[in-house]
């Protein structure tokens, strides 16, 4: 926002052109946009207390980015996968997740409805492997 003397000049933003083209090219083919769901609510371990990450999800010290699963909606991908509560994921086909940005970057732009993604989690301390095959889902449940 600028403000010239008394007056507001204007506010603008910008979307890279990399992210717009996909996202048209899908409004003109279906009308609306189709992305992969998991079925999870998120939040960056980052955004987790130090007390928390050591006593709730009891992970390993060296562990210090990742996305904490908050929720998983019955009956998604993330619970027929048994993704739980509280699983700190910090791996997708083999690329490192250390947000919730992160994550759905790779969701978004990598992986195609139908396609089987592979997590590495860690739950209640321990490193697992999970594989969770996607499918189309509303955008009005969560983004991940």
């Amino acid at each position: 926002m600028k403000i010239a003397e008394s007056t507001v000049e204007g506010l603008g933003f910008s979307i890279p052109i990399n992210t717009v083209i996909p996202v048209i090219e899908e409004l003109e083919k279906h009308g609306e946009v189709k992305r992969p769901t998991m079925g999870i609510g998120l939040l960056d371990l980052t955004d987790v207390p130090a007390f928390y990450q050591k006593q709730t999800l009891k992970l390993p010290e060296e562990v210090t980015t990742g996305v904490v699963v908050t929720e998983v909606v019955p009956g998604s991908p993330a619970d027929r996968a048994g993704v739980e509560q509280y699983d700190v994921i910090v791996e997708m086909d083999g690329q490192k997740i250390e947000n919730s940005i992160d994550l759905r970057q790779h969701l978004y732009n990598e992986t195609e409805i139908g396609d089987t993604l592979k997590m590495k989690v860690y739950r209640a301390g321990k490193m697992m492997e999970l594989q969770l095959k996607l499918t189309e889902g509303s955008q009005l449940l969560y983004c991940g």
